[in-house]
């Protein structure tokens, strides 16, 4: 049944005869909805007590790069969790949530790639930093020595023999969550833009209503294909990225010890972003459905016009609220609520004290430069994408 047949269906309005099923999850996603709630409006308030100190001591006019980046992360939690719980009650919004849930997901990633990229200084500072880290097969996957598990057969062509990573290598990594994020966008808006096509209802003898889909067979095949190829790009790239530049600043060392960027632990935190896409195709793979409660819908069978009036006759059908269609959303939505809530809790944790000053974490780094180069004058030639050093 099409979802703008339930336009109008609230479920709240309907408490007597909604399945006991979704009172469990409705206070399942309501204890997520709170716990995401609490931790982001500490975090806020936290960081909006700190913030004039920060401001004042680096002399800045306006809130510094990173320190918007970290507020972005930190607050898009509370509004994807706040819009996934409001599907639960109202089961017609469900593309448009849906569509919603990309964005912001996609603006948390895209503002947690530049973030950790961002940690790696100004010029020419990451350059310097990424000779300094050890050679690897990149592209390759954990087991052969690479952090690309998501696409290791890109190591074949990229990582046939260990190497220190390039800035090429690791603009190449950001433009790979860049496509991700435009895919990713633009096939949720695509299906979100089919979904409002109003399309005739039918019931059928197995009791369940069907409408035409015009994303069906073959074609919802090569949307599922994309969704999950992209998420595999934009994964295989965020890796890049995060273990990049993880190494380049030595975290887990003594020399981290005053300056924790932590942006492993982050990393790994974000990751639940791109997770959604595959949680989408493997959700509404799953047959469920409830025959109740239902909702009659109106069949127009004749329409006659006289002048300027007009009378119109037909049929009413009772439909399954609740069928693969609708349940498929109300599951993906129910679980996005625990991911904030996860999310919410980690960014408190590890964005708690601003992140890091920029101005001393630079300081810090050009320390470290000075120190390592003078043990050793040499600078070696870093290989292209596509080449290998021995």
């Amino acid at each position: 049944m099409p979802l703008t047949a339930l336009w109008g269906y609230v479920a709240l309005a309907h408490v007597e005869e909604t399945p006991p099923i979704f009172w469990l999850l409705w206070t399942l996603s309501g204890a997520a909805m709170v716990t995401t709630t609490i931790f982001t409006l500490l975090h806020i308030l936290k960081q909006t007590s700190n913030l004039g100190p920060v401001l004042d001591e680096g002399g800045h006019a306006v809130t510094p790069f990173n320190l918007q980046l970290s507020q972005t992360i930190s607050a898009l939690p509370v509004f994807t969790c706040g819009l996934a719980y409001t599907c639960l009650f109202v089961p017609a919004q469900a593309f448009a949530v849906e569509l919603a849930i990309a964005i912001f997901s996609c603006i948390a990633l895209g503002s947690l790639a530049q973030y950790a990229l961002h940690a790696l200084g100004a010029p020419p500072i990451p350059a310097k930093l990424l000779k300094k880290v050890p050679k690897k097969r990149w592209w390759c996957g954990s087991l052969c020595g690479g952090l690309n598990d998501p696409l290791p057969g890109l190591g074949l062509m990229w990582s046939k023999e260990p190497h220190r990573l390039t800035l090429k290598e690791l603009r190449f990594a950001f433009h790979m969550v860049a496509f991700f994020i435009w895919s990713f966008i633009i096939m949720s808006a695509w299906q979100a833009g089919l979904s409002m096509f109003p399309t005739a209802v039918e019931k059928r003898a197995d009791g369940w209503c069907y409408s035409y889909q015009l994303l069906q067979g073959s074609a919802d095949t090569v949307l599922k294909f994309c969704l999950v190829s992209t998420t595999l790009i934009g994964a295989s790239g965020f890796s890049i990225i995060s273990g990049a530049v993880s190494m380049a600043l030595k975290e887990g060392s003594q020399q981290d010890e005053e300056y924790k960027v932590e942006i492993g632990k982050k990393a790994a935190a974000g990751m639940i972003y791109l997770q959604l896409p595959l949680l989408k195709v493997l959700v509404d793979m799953i047959p469920m459905g409830m025959a109740a409660p239902t909702v009659s819908v109106a069949i127009t069978s004749s329409t006659v016009s006289t002048g300027r009036s007009w009378t119109t006759s037909g049929t009413t059908i009772d439909c399954p609220v609740y069928d693969q269609q609708v349940m498929g959303p109300m599951i993906y939505c129910t679980i996005v609520t625990f991911f904030m809530a996860y999310t919410s809790y980690s960014n408190f944790m590890l964005y708690a004290d601003h992140g890091w000053n920029a101005e001393r974490l630079q300081q810090e780094l050009v320390a470290r430069l000075r120190l390592d180069e003078g043990d050793s004058e040499a600078e070696e030639h870093e290989p292209l994408l596509g080449e290998s050093e021995a």
